[in-house]
This record gives C-alpha cells, sequence and structure tokens, in this order.
C-alpha cells in the first residue's frame, strides 16, 4: 500500500512518463487545414463582335457583341457619339448582346460600343439613301400634267425625310413660265398611293436638258413611321393646257420586259377635257412591264 502511494504522488507532481510539456505546444490531434493560394474563381474579361454590313437609311443591321466576365456592366451603342441602345449584362458566362444599327442618315458614320463608359469597339459605317441608284442605259418614262407615276418604299425603322432625289431631265428648253415639278410622300392605300404626308415643289426650269439627280428638299422634314410609302411625281401647268404641255422624264431600269409591272410601281393618266384644259384623276394602274425608277429618300441636309 505504501509503495502505491507513493506512485501516484509521483504521477500527480511530474505527469505522464512522456515528459514535460512545452508551453504553447498542443498536446491534442493536429486539424489539416488546406493552404489557399490566390484567387479560386478567376475571371479574365474578353468579348468579341461579329461583321457588320454596310447601311442603307431606315434599314438596320445586326451586331452582335459578345462579352465574357463582365456581369454588372452595361453595354452601350452610339452613332457618331449619340448613345441610342444600350443593355446590361447579367451575369459572367459569356453574354452574346444583339443591337440593331439603324440606318438614320445616309454617309460615313462612326458606330461606337463602350462597356462601362470604356470604348471597346469602334468603325466607319457607310449608309447610303433608299432607292435605286442605278442610271446606267437610256430609259425613261414622261410626266407631265396629265401623266403621273409613283413608286413605293418600304420603311423598316422611324426615319426622318428630308430630301427626295430623282434622276430626271427636261424634254423642252423653253417651258411657261408657271409650271412646276410636284413631288409628294404619299401614305399606301390598300397597295397604291393615299393621303400626301409632305410634298416639295420646283419650278420647272430648275430641272436640266441633260439627266441629272434633281434634289427635292422639304422645308420640314417628315417623319416615318416603319410602313409603306409611296412617291408620287407629277408636273402641274396651268397655262394652255389645251395647247401645249410641259413635260419631264424619270430614268428607270427595265427588270423584265417580258413580265408585268410590278405592284411597287404605278401610273395614273388623268382624263383631259380639250376645250377647257381641266383634268380629272382617274386611278392608278401597274405599268406596262417590270421596271424600277431612280428616285431615292434620304434624312438630307
Amino acid at each position: 500500500m505504501r509503495i502505491l502511494l507513493l506512485v501516484l504522488t509521483a504521477i500527480l507532481m511530474f505527469g505522464c512518463t512522456g515528459g514535460e510539456v512545452t508551453p504553447g505546444e498542443s498536446t491534442g490531434p493536429s486539424i489539416g487545414i488546406p493552404k489557399i493560394e490566390g484567387p479560386q474563381d478567376e475571371c479574365t474579361m474578353d468579348y468579341s463582335f461579329s461583321q457588320i454590313n454596310d447601311g442603307t437609311f431606315s434599314k438596320s443591321s445586326d451586331l452582335v457583341v459578345t462579352v465574357t466576365c463582365a456581369g454588372g456592366s452595361e453595354l452601350a451603342l452610339g452613332i457618331d457619339g449619340k448613345v441610342l441602345q444600350t443593355a446590361m449584362v447579367e451575369t459572367n458566362a459569356a453574354t452574346p448582346v444583339k443591337f440593331n444599327v439603324v440606318g438614320i442618315s445616309e454617309g460615313s458614320r462612326k458606330v461606337t460600343v463602350k462597356l462601362d463608359g470604356e470604348t471597346i469597339y469602334s468603325r466607319d459605317w457607310e449608309v447610303t439613301a433608299l432607292g435605286h441608284t442605278d442610271t446606267l442605259g437610256t430609259n425613261y418614262d414622261t410626266i407631265s400634267y396629265k401623266e403621273w407615276l409613283a413608286m413605293e418604299f418600304d420603311i423598316q425603322n422611324s426615319v426622318e425625310v428630308g430630301q427626295v432625289r430623282v434622276f430626271m431631265m427636261r424634254q423642252n428648253p423653253n417651258t411657261l413660265p408657271d409650271s412646276t415639278v410636284i413631288m409628294e410622300i404619299r401614305k399606301d392605300s390598300s397597295g397604291k398611293p393615299g393621303d400626301v404626308i409632305a410634298q416639295k415643289i420646283l419650278p420647272i426650269k430648275d430641272t436640266t436638258l441633260s439627266a441629272n439627280w434633281i434634289r427635292f428638299n422639304l422645308d420640314k422634314k417628315a417623319t416615318l413611321s416603319p410602313g409603306k410609302y409611296w412617291v408620287v411625281m407629277r408636273v402641274d401647268q396651268t397655262e394652255e393646257r389645251a395647247i401645249t404641255s410641259d413635260t419631264v422624264t424619270i430614268h428607270h431600269t427595265p427588270i423584265n420586259r417580258d413580265r408585268p409591272g410590278n405592284d411597287y410601281t404605278r401610273k395614273m393618266r388623268l382624263d383631259v377635257d380639250m376645250k377647257s384644259g381641266e383634268v380629272t384623276e382617274t386611278s392608278w394602274e401597274p405599268l406596262s412591264y417590270d421596271r424600277i425608277y431612280n428616285i431615292v429618300l434620304a434624312y438630307g441636309e
């Protein structure tokens, strides 16, 4: 018994037989903690762009911007420094964003895309007027106070039209002093010219004896929403209708002389009282064969 008491006393005084414990040293089991080096979810910003074709007045071209690691950022499409469309990027995953780049005016335009205010895309974008510009050949149709012509235009996006250009020429060097050439933009009415939206009147002497692009600059730009419209060309003659007829001719390109007239060109032959010279409108009819006139719409100056 005495020996047992001595052993217990020694254990209490000096601890277990493993020796002394150094201060600050743990005697419990160690827990392994993995060492973290650098960011765990690396994300590098990147972007790419689709090809964009040259534009046409009122029509749109698609520009697709694909961005990666740009979640929470804003993309902004601009033309000539003016922001026209914006889009928020919601995720860091590769995200395609489609912008519709609209030709709101002809000429060389600067298209840019900015990401949170920083330019990431810039290119010169050529926009042409809407309409047919091929003036090859010697094919012309006459307009006068008793023969009117019309051509339809399809407006894809809302635009302001300030100018209509027509490739035309005058037939006679001498004209009556009050004769005028009238250009009208009209609404569509069941596939034919309807109500007048805008009009420009020029003295017939402002046309030339050789073929040229004659500019009809509107006094106030006409805002056209998406849809179909017509340009009507006619001559107004207030004097000597029963004796003579001032005329100009408009250039056209034949498409198919063996095919009936298309649905986007029309003519009207007015009824004329040869005694009084008074005229009465009739109806818009198809042309004798398929052709297209040299008439274009533009934003203008």
